[in-house]
């Protein structure tokens, strides 16, 4: 792996307390990267126009992605937009994390990446090696709707266990569809995703905590 870039300035972020898991609190921390295929300086790759063409470098935003997620001490990170999948899972592995990568192949990467080679984005997520192991893991299908358009999206379910405590809990990360004119899909797409994640979530022998 080759050596990291330094970093760049980083936006100051506050970790928000919400609840805990069996006695044993945890940290989750949830980011769209942007995709390096979706985040050029033209408006054919993602329109960012305004920005500065550095400022969207991936070498350079991809080592302020990495200096964040060790900095936040995060125990779970989900991810969506994120391509270079195979460099995600090392990098993450050497900051202590496993994890799982679900790539799109409807991805638009594929189609308006302007470098090489046009790698597809997805979701991601990953775990504190040290506080969870994997329990069981369902990397979600595309499925068309009566109308013939995507209704289930990537998707990634997750049930982990604490190591301290014994304790499960469920997650979920996914993307719907992107743009202005996609509430009514997305709205579709919600409503599945909340029905299929009940399911897998509504086990006896392993509750969610």
């Amino acid at each position: 792996m080759a050596a990291r870039p330094p970093a760049g300035e980083l936006l100051s972020r506050e970790m928000v307390p919400t609840g805990k898991t069996g006695g044993t609190r945890l940290k989750v921390l949830q980011w769209n990267v942007l995709a390096d295929g979706m985040s050029g300086n033209c408006e054919s790759k993602g329109g960012f126009t305004r920005l500065p063409a550095e400022s969207l470098d991936w070498t350079a935003r991809h080592a302020m992605h990495l200096q964040h997620i060790e900095g936040s001490g995060a125990d779970i990170v989900t991810m969506q937009e994120a391509d270079h999948g195979e460099d995600w899972i090392k990098e993450m592995s050497a900051l202590g994390y496993d994890g799982r990568f679900r790539a799109d192949e409807y991805s638009p990467c594929l189609k308006w990446a302007l470098g090489e080679p046009k790698l597809p984005d997805g979701v991601a997520l990953f775990w504190k090696r040290d506080r969870l192991e994997l329990d069981e893991c369902v990397l979600g299908v595309n499925v068309d709707g009566d109308d013939g358009k995507v209704l289930k999206r990537k998707r990634i379910f997750a049930r982990l266990k604490a190591l301290e405590t014994g304790a499960f809990v469920v997650l979920a990360t996914t993307h719907l569809k992107s743009g202005k004119s996609g509430g009514a899909r997305r709205a579709l797409q919600s409503e599945s995703l909340v029905a299929d994640f009940k399911q897998f979530a509504q086990s006896e022998e392993k509750p969610a905590s």
